[in-house]
């Protein structure tokens, strides 16, 4: 109960540094929340970073990241105890790849090493033992990556290791080290005689020039990355280069290139992605004519409705209300023509959502009607007969507008914003991302009802899961400790997160 209190507190102070911390502490009260609690105390120092009790705090997130890990490693005990059971080479081999990925996660190095030298097959184990690596440099330990690297004679993850190399080195300040990083992987991806291996190095190591803040480094790279393509013979290994080029070229803020690389891309298997980053982004920018010309390109119906939803929530807050209905006529017209059973009942649901947001009621009934799935007509029946009872009871009170639909689009990087000042948003993110559904909030009722069926499908949800709690606190992790850093030059960060949301000093 004081969880759900606060979080309505928050919804008229969304920032407001004591409501933050009593969530905080609320959770942290609750067994298998540690996580969630670990989140809303970060979220706190971010809110007042010279708090008073900020020691206190920070020694409470170490007492619940002790439990949190302890948590982890029972759950992936569990997991190494399930794959014994699982049959089929096939199937052993993935589950050793999703044990190793989970310790490396958690800093359990030496753990992660003995089970991929379990994995019988060559490619995967690869894969495994670069994703440890890569792991290690996140973690700080960059001369162990490196000594990985001169042993490493496979193009693709000499680079991979290379890049992580370079953005450790960015995060931690040596941005003159983390330049030299880029240009031994530059020369690496140059060594490479096939074009397609070439340009989806080159396009990779933008992306980390650019995450780590040598844009004009990450253009250069953009160029010998387009100048490939041209070589490679496959159309669908020439669009999935592209695609990787789109991204980079997003990452540098360059929307104008990404667009002309998109028309590009002739595989339609393909081109949805870039294009569906490309509307993200022209949406965040403001540009909803450029917007909307681009989702009319996308043979994806989801993305497309997705798309119109977004842009019409953004013309009812700057007044277009003609142009809002316009914009969700276009999604009702996607969805109409959906033959995929699967996809109508959330097409539908985020149509009367945005509707219902825009104070089109009305509307919003009849989009429910056309939802087939009868538990999600329900749900959706039940969750906007609640939120007008709320608007209701909020009336003449100054509460922000709750919105329901939301811009997707696949993390462009890792996720992890590198130079830009860690904010409260970072940690909503966090907490109303993969920390937001199963077996969260609730892990530790989840480690007591752990399935042992045996199935493939109960398996498959336990390294579902295992991967989500691991990714969950690897990110949490990462987030206090670029924070702290950054908080280490308070007045340097004030000024950049000043600058960059256009606000006056408090």
């Amino acid at each position: 109960m004081a969880i759900q209190n606060f979080q309505e507190a928050r919804k008229i102070a969304p920032n407001a540094p004591e409501v933050l911390y009593n969530l905080g502490v609320a959770e942290s009260k609750i067994p298998g929340h540690e996580l969630r609690a670990m989140a809303w105390y970060g979220a706190y120092l971010t809110a007042l970073p010279d708090a008073p009790d900020a020691a206190a705090v920070k020694d409470q997130i170490a007492i619940l990241h002790g439990k949190s890990q302890a948590y982890l490693t029972h759950l992936i005990k569990f997991l190494q105890d399930a794959a014994t059971q699982v049959s089929g080479s096939n199937a052993k081999i993935a589950a050793a790849y999703a044990i190793a990925s989970a310790q490396a996660k958690i800093g359990d190095f030496a753990g992660a090493q003995k089970t991929a030298a379990q994995i019988r097959d060559a490619d995967t184990q690869r894969e495994a033992n670069t994703n440890i690596v890569i792991a290690q440099a996140q973690a700080g330990d960059i001369s162990t990556a490196q000594k990985a690297v001169a042993l490493t004679t496979d193009v693709s993850s000499k680079i991979s290791l290379d890049n992580a190399i370079a953005l450790a080195q960015a995060d931690a300040g040596d941005l003159a080290s983390a330049q030299a990083t880029f240009q031994i992987a530059l020369k690496t991806a140059g060594s490479s005689a096939d074009p397609q291996t070439k340009g989806t190095a080159e396009a990779a190591i933008a992306k980390a020039q650019a995450q780590a803040g040598d844009k004009d480094g990450a253009k250069a790279t953009i160029v010998l990355a387009l100048q490939a393509v041209p070589s490679i013979k496959n159309a669908m290994y020439q669009s999935m280069d592209l695609n990787a080029i789109v991204e980079a070229q997003l990452v540098t803020g360059d929307l104008a290139g990404a667009q002309k690389t998109v028309a590009l891309i002739a595989d339609s298997r393909i081109n949805w992605m870039p294009l569906n980053e490309v509307a993200s982004a022209q949406i965040q920018a403001g540009d909803i004519a450029g917007a909307q010309k681009t989702a009319g390109m996308m043979p994806e119906a989801f993305y497309k409705i997705m798309t119109e939803c977004n842009i019409a929530e953004i013309q009812h807050v700057a007044g277009d209300t003609a142009g809002a209905q316009a914009s969700i006529l276009l999604a009702q017209k996607a969805a109409a023509q959906t033959s995929n059973a699967s996809a109508n009942s959330p097409q539908w649901t985020s149509i009367a959502w945005t509707q219902f947001d825009i104070g089109d009621f009305d509307g919003a009934q009849i989009s429910i009607a056309k939802i087939t799935d009868a538990k999600i007509k329900k749900s959706t029946e039940s969750g906007m007969a609640e939120e007008r009872a709320k608007i209701a009871a909020a009336a003449g009170k100054n509460a922000p507008v709750e919105r329901h639909t939301f811009i997707f689009s696949p993390q462009l990087t890792d996720g992890r914003p590198r130079l830009a000042p860690i904010a409260v948003s970072d940690w909503m993110n966090i907490l109303n991302g993969e920390l937001n559904t199963a077996p969260f909030p609730d892990l530790s009722g989840y480690l007591r009802t752990l399935p042992t069926d045996g199935s493939m499908k109960a398996f498959a949800d336990l390294v579902e899961n295992t991967r989500k709690a691991t990714s969950a606190q690897n990110d949490i992790d990462w987030t206090l400790k670029k924070q702290a850093g950054q908080q280490a030059k308070p007045q340097e960060i004030l000024l950049n997160h000043l600058s960059q949301r256009g606000s006056s000093a408090p």
